[in-house]
């Protein structure tokens, strides 16, 4: 069952994300914005980051096994691009932010068959908007 609320949230930040775009999308874009507007929706309304609890709170409709399936393939997508759907994003949040002291960290962890990732956190918020995957052995990125 959907959520009139669920739906504002969702509406508001798919408008958000319009704006933030300037210029107009090509279908396949707007379906992508379509993916991550609920991807975020979902994040914000269930305060979970695992796929199984977010699909619960996406207001859309289908069983959530395809959505759970539809996030997946979004987030393996290379057409999905970095510049374009986070960047961006960032870019907008440290500069609404930058009238303030931002403390990082930065930090790495094994994650799977030989690779590791690579991330970003503010602390106020301890939630990671950069991370990055490489396949290396364990220890420092030379970079």
């Amino acid at each position: 069952m959907i959520f009139p609320d669920a739906q504002r949230v969702y509406r508001t930040i798919h408008n958000q994300i319009q704006t933030l775009w300037d210029f107009n999308a090509s279908k396949r874009q707007s379906n992508n914005l379509n993916i991550l507007t609920g991807f975020i929706c979902g994040i914000i309304q269930s305060k979970q980051v695992k796929l199984a609890d977010i699909v619960g709170d996406i207001p859309t409709a289908g069983k959530e096994e395809s959505r759970i399936m539809q996030l997946k393939r979004w987030l393996k997508n290379e057409a999905v691009n970095v510049e374009l759907f986070y960047l961006l994003f960032i870019e907008r949040l440290l500069y609404s932010l930058s009238k303030q002291t931002l403390v990082i960290a930065i930090g790495g962890s094994t994650v799977a068959r030989g690779c590791i990732s690579l991330f970003v956190s503010m602390i106020w918020t301890c939630a990671p908007f950069v991370m990055g995957d490489s396949k290396r052995k364990k220890g420092h990125f030379p970079e």
